[in-house]
């Protein structure tokens, strides 16, 4: 998480970030070692399945992505055409747009037609990432379409980046950050450089 940030403090959060987790699974007999995957540079990394009993654990994700939603519903209210850039990378999170679904469904005048594009460096993720929001979209009649972008969110060159982000005619645009914008800056701190700034300065 933020193992490879520079700053004393950073590597002190990720080791209390990784007890955290392992101390909130052990609570449960065999399943850290159940859901702990090696890869093979030997790091460890929680699998699909621990994620989502950290999700259901622990609240903090569940207030970020419940105010962002209420955050892209207020702005935008009325809005007939919808895209959502989701740059959360590893903490994208399907239930979170699912959520939104229900929301946008219930708002007075319908829902708009909507377009969410996920940045994520997982093939497999987003895969099952789109089939089960076209799943959900379709089982409650909001028109869906979602765009995969296999990539780490501190690896987009500016003009990938100015891609994704380019509004189409008549469409609003929204952006999700949750939980990323620490890895840009622990990013920029080691190469030394600021890749953060406002578009046009």
């Amino acid at each position: 998480m933020f193992g490879d940030a520079p700053h004393t403090l950073q590597r002190h959060a990720a080791v209390f970030a990784d007890a955290l987790a392992r101390k909130l699974l052990s609570l449960v007999p065999g399943l850290l070692r159940a859901l702990l995957s090696t890869a093979n540079s030997g790091e460890v990394h929680l699998v699909p399945a621990a994620r989502r009993h950290l999700f259901d654990m622990v609240p903090f994700m569940k207030l970020a992505y419940l105010t962002t939603n209420h955050a892209i519903l207020e702005a935008m209210e009325g809005e007939k055409f919808v895209h959502v850039v989701d740059l959360s990378g590893p903490a994208s999170n399907p239930v979170q747009w699912v959520a939104l679904f229900h929301a946008l469904r219930a708002r007075r005048g319908g829902p708009p037609q909507l377009r969410i594009t996920a940045v994520h460096d997982g093939k497999e993720f987003l895969a099952n990432m789109a089939g089960a929001l076209a799943r959900d979209a379709e089982a409650l009649d909001i028109p869906f379409q979602f765009s995969a972008v296999e990539a780490r969110l501190e690896d987009l060159d500016p003009d990938a980046l100015r891609q994704l982000l380019r509004v189409r005619s008549g469409e609003a645009l929204a952006i999700s950050v949750v939980s990323q914008l620490h890895r840009l800056l622990a990013a920029d701190d080691a190469a030394g450089r600021s890749r953060l700034h406002v578009p046009g300065s």
